[in-house]
This record gives C-alpha cells, sequence and structure tokens, in this order.
C-alpha cells in the first residue's frame, strides 16, 4: 500500500519473516528518519527503497488513526507546501492520476486538449487558479507562467 501524507511518501507490505510486523519503506533517508512511527531505519544504498523501518502491525494501525484524527486541512496539496512532499514527484502522480481519471471517464483525448492539463486545479474566492509545475506558483489558468515567460 502507499500512502502520502503531508510530509512523506511511504510504502507499507507485510514482513516477510515476522508476520505480526510490517516493513515500511521510504524514498527518503530524510522522511524514515522524521516518521514517527517506532523502529530503526535502515539503510541499503542500492535497494528500490533506500530506507526501511520494521514495524508491529499494532504500532502501525495507531499511527495511521492518529494522522487520519489529526487531519486539520481541506486541500491536501496545498497542505504540502512548507514540506518535503511539495517538490518530491507527488504532482506527477497527482497529473497521472488525473489524466487516467479523464481517460476512464472522457476518453483519450480529452486530456491532451484540455487547457489546464499541466496543472493541479484548485479554486479560491469562487475563481479558478492553478498550481503551476513550471514555477510552482498559484496563477489563474490563462495567465503566463513565470518560468516561462520570453521562452519559446
Amino acid at each position: 500500500m502507499w500512502i502520502f501524507t503531508s510530509d512523506e511518501f511511504l510504502s507499507v507490505v507485510r514482513h516477510r519473516d515476522k508476520p505480526d510486523s510490517l516493513m515500511i519503506r521510504y524514498r527518503s533517508r530524510e522522511q524514515a528518519e522524521a516518521c514517527t512511527l517506532p523502529g530503526d531505519v535502515s539503510i541499503t544504498q542500492l535497494a528500490d527503497y533506500i530506507a526501511r523501518k520494521t514495524v508491529k502491525e499494532t504500532d502501525f494501525v495507531d499511527w495511521i488513526i492518529n494522522k487520519t484524527a489529526s487531519l486539520q486541512y481541506d486541500n491536501y496539496k496545498n497542505s504540502t507546501a512548507d514540506t518535503l512532499m511539495h517538490k518530491a514527484p507527488l504532482m506527477r502522480v497527482w497529473d497521472t492520476m488525473y489524466q487516467w481519471q479523464n481517460e476512464s471517464e472522457y476518453g483519450d483525448e480529452f486530456h491532451a486538449s484540455h487547457p489546464s492539463s499541466a496543472y493541479w486545479h484548485d479554486y479560491a474566492d469562487d475563481k479558478e487558479t492553478v498550481f503551476c509545475e513550471n514555477c510552482w506558483e498559484f496563477h489563474g489558468p490563462d495567465q503566463a507562467c513565470k518560468q516561462r515567460e520570453g521562452v519559446e
């Protein structure tokens, strides 16, 4: 199972050798060390996930319940603004799933023709704004991106 929180991404699988434990896998050593799940971080330089923790299943269940109970935001993407997740591949995951949603609902042509296909959509004061993948700022879908101004 993949889990994205406001400040971390983790992959959770059943531990192969410990039936009452889970293996929590991280793409970042920093996230593993910052994660409040109990357990020692082990680093394997060339593994598919560089950092791992072995955690009792009951500890993980308590952790996920506490994470859920402490949710304070009404927009997940905005909640990542001051965290490591903000500049992580999170945006590409969101966009990929957005494309998949639109392709499954409207067909393959929808995403390519949609004017805001490269952006996250958010709504403030009933006006559409987008979070731009290029300049990392919010602006209207028709406004020029600061990173692309003067670039052709």
